[in-house]
């Protein structure tokens, strides 16, 4: 994943604001997945959980991840706000996914990720 260091709470903040297109397009991929109430799910780079949070009241169980600390602390703002009971944001990235298991989740997407991983080719 690229380096997130030059990010800061500021910048997490307006990407909330102006992320609006990658949000719609986000609905419009979680929508073809088929995604229902009975599905784990594993949204990685959720940036500041804008998508997934909006899925949380239709599967059994959401994840969040994102290798920006910045991004995941304006994502646990907004879960405490809402506090649905179903959905973690916890620190990481594609490179890293495997420590959560094969069985762990139904479905796995990545909305408006992919440039931002380094080394596609390991994908």
């Amino acid at each position: 994943m690229i380096d997130v260091n030059h990010d800061s709470e500021s910048l997490a903040e307006k990407y909330d604001k102006i992320s609006k297109y990658q949000y719609i397009n986000g609905m419009a991929l979680v929508e073809k997945l088929n995604i229902s109430t009975r599905h784990k799910v594993l949204d990685v780079g959720c940036g500041t959980g804008r998508l997934t949070l909006k899925l949380a009241s239709k599967v059994d169980h959401i994840t969040g991840i994102d290798p920006s600390p910045k991004r995941i602390v304006v994502a646990h703002r907004k879960l405490t706000r809402m506090n649905p009971g179903n959905i973690k944001f916890e620190l990481g990235s594609s490179d890293d996914i495997g420590r959560y298991g094969e069985d762990a989740f139904d479905v796995v997407y990545m909305n408006a990720v992919f440039h931002w991983i380094n080394d596609k080719e390991k994908l």
